[in-house]
């Protein structure tokens, strides 16, 4: 989405376009802009804007390059941009490139190459959009870099690798990458997450073969060289560490793990992780996805063998979890729920392949206890096909989106404030291209 808010642009890699959609303000439409979908190149990847919404990036994998446009900023249509008085966009990039990242300033751009292990590093002409390789580009990461973060200041990117998180010291001046310290190989599937004031970072991990031997390793993070400095050992998980998370105040850190939930209390002078009371709590044999809510007051536990979901209340002071009495049904959870930022309501789609297919449940969200109600009956999407997405919610709570990669569309809602109802917007469903997500 542009960061005005009012057009989405959908990659699809499936034949190789770029759709654009306007956003009407009041009811949430999606109006196909003016030439969309857009003809773009080969195994499109991951599609970025620059903070002014005026340019956007996108790698291509197979041909090995990052595409570049400059976004009408009345109708939002994408034009390649211009690198010479007669060639334009692509620009070269390393070998299968997987993500690209602007810097808050809008003045640098960086590509991961998965398969070379390097990053490409561009300055980004500010009139044009035009990326013109830095000195020293490109510069050797280690295995498979995958994604790549700067901190606000962009004085340091971190990038996730198979070899572990990599850091660099970005020069302000010239963008260049200069290697500022890394971390010993963690295992596949890595996750940073950065504790709230950004004084420590946590990475899981778990054994790339099979999933067991998980854990969990806290770093401080140098506020002068941005280097992560161990603190402690790893802590032992068990099998197949998920998403971790902590609580806005970063007092406790929740981590699911296969049938189970860990919660621990975070030492806020040395990062450290200690088991609560009773951790790990039982969330269910068919246990997939956990997550809680944005004030850290719930959290929930999706168990998709029993299609239920369990609802667990925090303990403020020392981070236990109480079940609630009561499962709420999902009917057929198709593996996720979506909770709105205020906590008020969840949503969760459910598959063709239930009784319920194609179809999404609202719940009413108990402020005291954390209990889910069902709020009516499920929505149909109108999508078709055995595959769909999960809800997203807009951040004002006033319009829901599902995308139906079964059938290649886009499914949209008003929610009704009081109730938290879902009605379908005029013009659902809208189309997108193949294997839309």
């Amino acid at each position: 989405m542009n960061p005005a808010g009012t057009v989405v642009y959908v990659v699809n890699s499936g034949d190789n376009t770029i759709s654009a959609f306007h956003i009407n303000p009041v009811t949430g439409e999606l109006t196909p802009v003016s030439g969309s979908p857009f003809k773009s190149d080969s195994y499109l990847r991951f599609f970025t804007i620059n903070p002014e919404g005026t340019f956007a990036y996108v790698t291509s994998g197979i041909n090995a390059n990052v595409l570049a446009y400059s976004i009408d900023q009345i109708t939002g249509a994408l034009t390649p941009v211009l690198k010479g008085p007669f060639t334009s966009s692509p620009f070269a990039a390393g070998a299968w490139p997987k993500s690209v990242t602007v810097n808050h300033s809008g003045t640098f751009a960086y590509v991961a190459n998965e398969y070379d292990a390097t990053i490409s590093a561009y300055r980004i002409n500010p009139t044009t959009g035009a990326l013109t390789q830095i000195k020293g580009s490109s510069f050797i990461t280690g295995k498979s870099p995958q994604m790549l973060t700067m901190n606000s200041e962009d004085t340091y990117a971190y990038v996730t690798s198979s070899a572990g998180i990599l850091i660099y010291k970005i020069n302000p001046l010239t963008g260049a990458l200069s290697a500022s310290g890394d971390v010993a190989n963690t295992g596949s599937s890595d996750a940073i997450t950065i504790s709230p004031a950004g004084s420590f970072a946590y990475i899981s991990s778990s054994d790339p073969l099979d999933g067991s031997n998980g854990s969990i390793t806290t770093y401080h993070i140098d506020s002068a060289s941005g280097a992560l400095i161990p603190a402690g050992k790893p802590i032992d998980t068990g099998s197949n560490p998920g998403n971790f998370m902590m609580n806005i105040a970063g007092t406790f850190a929740f981590l699911p793990v296969e049938n189970s939930l860990l919660v621990y209390k975070v030492n806020p002078t040395t990062g450290a992780l200690t088991p609560v009371s009773g951790s790990p709590f039982p969330a269910g044999d068919g246990h997939s996805f956990s997550m809680v809510n944005p004030l850290g007051t719930m959290a929930y536990a999706v168990d998709k063998d029993n299609n239920i979901v369990q609802s667990f209340s925090i303990n403020p002071t020392i981070g236990t979890l109480r079940p609630i009495i009561g499962l709420a049904t999902t009917e057929s959870v198709h593996g996720f729920i979506t909770i709105n930022i205020a906590g008020t309501f969840a949503y969760g789609t459910q598959s063709a392949d239930n009784d319920n297919g194609n179809t999404v449940s609202t719940y009413a969200i108990n402020p005291t206890t954390g209990a889910f109600t069902p709020a009516g009956p499920p929505v149909a999407t109108g999508g078709s096909g055995s595959a769909m997405g999960v809800v997203t919610v807009n951040p004002a709570g006033t319009f829901a989106y599902v995308a139906n990669y079964g059938s290649n569309n886009v499914s949209a809602f008003s929610i009704d404030n009081k109730t938290g109802v879902l009605s379908p917007v005029a013009g659902s469903l809208f189309p997108a291209k193949i294997d839309c997500k």
